[in-house]
């Protein structure tokens, strides 16, 4: 048993620190540092001695190497998972009162054979610590490998292990604790061409680590790191501009401003729980040209300014975010706003933002916004001055006197209503109270006014009524689209 081994007892896995005898006990023990940490009784020091440090000062206890596993190599870990488990070893008949057994070896010889043409092998929890033997036969079909959860730790043993899967298109190594490479052991790994996904979520490892990692899989495109504690990330050139995916969930890395890299090729990324209170993209000197997904859900974002600095992506269009801590004012909700601020959105939490939706929400934002006082207009006049070029000012109604009124006819497929309406009312607001009328839904609603010798369509809902210069008696005749 050597320091920095891996090892598992009773469910629970930890990293051998310290091999020898403790004072005032008989016998040889191990130093664990567990993973879970709260996971021992003490951090390496025990009654004044100083046997062996840890990380977190209750992760550490000491344990008879008899308790522990110490794993098993990769071949045999694909035997139980793909061989042992699935074959019945015997097979009994009873013939004139004698119990024959018949050893099914030839069944279990085929199932061997089958094992290296697996396209996906999943091996999680099965506790693998080492390669296979040498000799043993390559997995040419294997594209998926997944060692979730094992007892590996040292990258060669990861490179050995790969140089059998000469196809492999993703590795899963998530929380196995890997050992740190430095830039002296960075090294061509020629089996990794074709290796695209690479999740090393869990590892414990810094960020030189995952950075050394990535120059030997050349061809990475997408990579998960989730939970590594990473306080920053910042990856060279070559390898940022590579990347589609990155996901850092669970990393603190507080601040945007903490993520650096030219990421011109990336459209997807992550930073689900990183403890961001603020986005400072644009001083951010990092790129995203393309980034079409973002996942902010779990940080504790409350100031508009978060949205309108998430203007600066230019391809944004999926975003994933908690609205429970932003405020608006009444009668308009945070996720309309949101959508009114962003104008490429397609779609928020996993809400389609159709053209009916946007329309819906930048008119109400325009309308209710609109009308605030300077210093509260503040985080969105930019957005405001935007949607009136789109839509025009909306109208300001002033003190109520006596509204001039028009008796007009409301007619939805052969239903007609007639109802007084005053002119100073907006086509928004007007379509949505004749829509409720007629059990209709406002979104999919659009209105033209119809007189003897013409028709007008009435689609520009910030416009007040009168500005069409509605008659007596005039039809106002409503539409639907589906």
């Amino acid at each position: 048993m050597e320091v920095g081994r891996r090892i598992e007892c009773s469910s629970r896995k930890g990293t051998v620190r310290y091999v020898g005898t403790v004072e005032g006990h008989g016998g040889e023990w191990l130093g664990i540092e567990w993973d879970d940490l709260d996971g021992g009784k003490h951090d390496g020091c025990v009654n004044g001695k100083r046997y062996f440090v840890t990380k977190h000062p209750r992760n550490g206890s000491f344990i008879r190497g008899s308790a522990v596993v110490i794993g098993c190599n990769f071949l045999e870990g694909v035997h139980k998972r793909y061989v042992a488990n699935n074959a019945e070893e015997q097979e009994t008949e009873t013939l004139s009162s004698k119990v024959v057994e018949l050893v099914g070896m030839n069944q279990t010889a085929e199932r061997q054979k089958k094992i290296f043409n697996l396209t996906t092998i999943v091996l999680d929890s099965r506790n693998i610590c080492e390669p296979p033997p040498c000799g043993t036969e390559r997995f040419q079909y294997c594209r998926d490998l997944n060692l979730y959860n094992n007892l590996l730790h040292k990258w060669e043993d990861v490179k050995e292990i790969l140089a059998y899967f000469p196809v492999l298109e993703e590795l899963v190594l998530r929380r196995n604790r890997m050992d740190e490479m430095s830039d002296d052991e960075i090294s061509e790994w020629p089996v990794t061409d074709r290796l695209k996904n690479l999740i090393l979520s869990e590892c414990g490892i810094s960020m030189e680590t995952m950075s050394n990692v990535l120059h030997c899989f050349k061809n990475v495109t997408e990579l998960h790191a989730l939970k590594n504690s990473l306080t920053s990330v910042s990856l060279p050139d070559p390898i940022a501009e590579r990347l589609e995916q990155l996901d850092l969930e669970g990393n603190p890395l507080n601040r945007f401003t903490n993520l650096h890299g030219n990421f011109k090729n990336l459209k997807k990324l992550s930073l689900r729980d990183c403890g961001l209170l603020n986005l400072d993209i644009v001083q951010s000197k990092s790129s995203f040209p393309l980034l079409e997904i973002l996942n902010l859900k779990g940080n504790n974002f409350c100031s508009w300014d978060v949205i309108t600095e998430l203007q600066a992506l230019p391809s944004l269009t999926i975003l994933y975010i908690d609205t429970e801590n932003f405020s608006c004012i009444r009668d308009i909700e945070v996720h309309e706003v949101i959508i009114a601020k962003l104008p490429i959105l397609l779609d928020l939490n996993r809400f389609d933002v159709c053209q009916v939706e946007r329309r819906s929400a930048e008119i109400r934002f325009l309308t209710k916004y609109f009308i605030l006082p300077e210093d509260q207009l503040i985080p969105h006049k930019n957005d405001l001055n935007r949607l009136v070029k789109k839509y025009g000012a909306p109208a300001v109604e002033g003190p109520r006197r006596c509204l001039d009124v028009v008796p007009l006819c409301i007619s939805y497929n052969e239903q007609t209503i007639e109802r007084k309406l005053p002119l100073t009312i907006t086509i928004h607001r007007l379509i949505s109270i004749v829509s409720r009328q007629f059990l209709l839904d406002p979104l999919t609603v659009s209105m033209e006014l119809v007189r003897e010798d013409y028709i007008i369509a009435l689609d520009n809902p910030m416009r007040v009524l009168g500005f069409y210069s509605p008659e007596a008696n005039d039809v106002l005749r409503l539409t639907t689209v589906e």
